[in-house]
């Protein structure tokens, strides 16, 4: 049966320690306490009764020890090992205004209350604050390190990164990205580019939804300072989609600037808007049809060249003035293939007696002849490809 027993005297307040000596309980003194003024080691301790194994000590530098029954050995109950001399104490907090009241160790927290509450750690020279604020990290961005170094490049640089970068807006389909000029109810303005002088960027006003090129307050949906550029559509119109509501303008494989609406019907912009048909409209009487994409047609502006050398002509060629005065001179057209439709008119302006001759490419013939002359002054020639072979009119 166990018996406890509890040792007072005016020095030591005495706990309670059991040990097992194998047949019997055994009950020692099992601690003693040092004024908190105390320093030094617990092997320079003098224990009244001895010092016994299980013996637990306090100093108010080191900490709280336990003598494990070997000699010189004490174990650190907040640390762990073994200590033979002047003891290394585990670190400690202290809460206050002043410097905590122990000799201090490296390692030590000291949550300071001065104004503002800062949280410090000892270095084993001296105090250095780890944290400022009312105890939610550090309130002044200034105080931080590292700012300037990029570590994430998941997130968007707002000064800028080596290389680019490239800015997404979701993962999902259909995801958005959405930029707005300010959360205000006022709306500014979204500029592509840096604002320069003179304006020569894009700006998007997010108050009126306008889009302006060159131009720093768009008066228009789109408003543009410069000139467009059209490529030409190689499958206009058919591969041009009509949209109900809407109506499209570009640039046809002639060059020419057209416009298509809402039904599908396509307009020539350089001829006052009238509709481009590929062949003539079944006959009604009193409706006159023009075709406006042929070249040469009356009412139309034509291109005039004036020669005075050997010449083959071109697409963009449609009357062609000959002057062989010395010497005559040679006018070739060029293969009638691909080119059903095309005219050209060709006369002699000069007064002397050298003769223009006209002649196919190749073997093509002109009325089934190689060629044809223009011996007189003001003699004059108009021909038209049919596909194959070149014909006067």
């Amino acid at each position: 049966m166990a018996h406890l027993s509890k040792l007072e005297g005016p020095t030591h307040f005495c706990g309670l320690l059991i040990a097992d000596t194998g047949s019997e309980f055994d009950f020692r003194a099992a601690s003693r306490l040092w004024l908190p003024t105390a320093t030094g080691s617990p092997l320079a301790h003098t224990v009244p009764d001895g010092v016994s194994e299980g013996m637990i000590d306090y100093l108010s530098t080191q900490g709280v020890f336990v003598y494990d029954g070997t000699a010189d050995r004490w174990m650190s109950l907040l640390q762990g090992g073994h200590h033979t001399d002047q003891v290394t104490r585990a670190p400690r907090m202290w809460v206050g205004p002043s410097d905590p009241p122990w000799t201090d160790q490296e390692g030590d927290l000291w949550a300071d209350t001065t104004s503002p509450l800062t949280l410090k750690i000892y270095d084993g020279s001296s105090w250095g604050a780890i944290t400022s604020g009312g105890g939610g990290g550090v309130s002044d961005h200034g105080a931080l390190t590292g700012l300037g170094d990029d570590d994430h490049s998941i997130y968007a640089l707002l000064a800028g990164r080596s290389g680019g970068q490239t800015l997404v807006g979701g993962t999902d389909a259909g995801d958005d990205l959405t930029l707005q000029s300010t959360s205000n109810a006022t709306k500014g303005q979204i500029y592509f580019g840096a604002i320069t002088s003179p304006f020569d960027q894009m700006v998007f006003r997010e108050d009126t939804g306008r889009l302006g090129i060159a131009v720093p307050v768009p008066n228009e949906r789109i408003t543009l300072d410069g000139a467009i550029s059209f490529a030409e559509e190689s499958t206009s119109p058919s591969g041009i989609s009509s949209t109900s509501g809407y109506g499209k303008v570009y640039v046809a494989q002639d060059g020419r600037p057209r416009f298509l609406d809402s039904s599908g019907t396509e307009f020539d912009l350089l001829h006052h808007g009238a509709a481009v048909q590929a062949s003539a409209p079944d006959p009604v009487t009193g409706k006159l049809w023009l075709d406006t994409s042929a070249t040469g047609s009356i009412g139309r502006t034509v291109t005039i060249r004036t020669v005075t050398a050997d010449t083959t002509l071109v697409d963009s060629d449609v009357v062609v003035l000959c002057n062989g005065t010395s010497p005559g001179i040679t006018i070739t057209l060029p293969t009638a293939v691909g080119r059903e439709g095309k005219i050209f008119y060709v006369k002699k302006i000069d007064s002397s007696g050298n003769s223009v001759t006209i002649e196919g490419d190749g073997s093509e013939t002109i009325d089934n002849q190689l060629f044809q002359l223009l011996s007189s002054q003001y003699d004059a020639v108009e021909v038209v490809s049919d596909g194959s072979e070149w014909w006067i009119i």
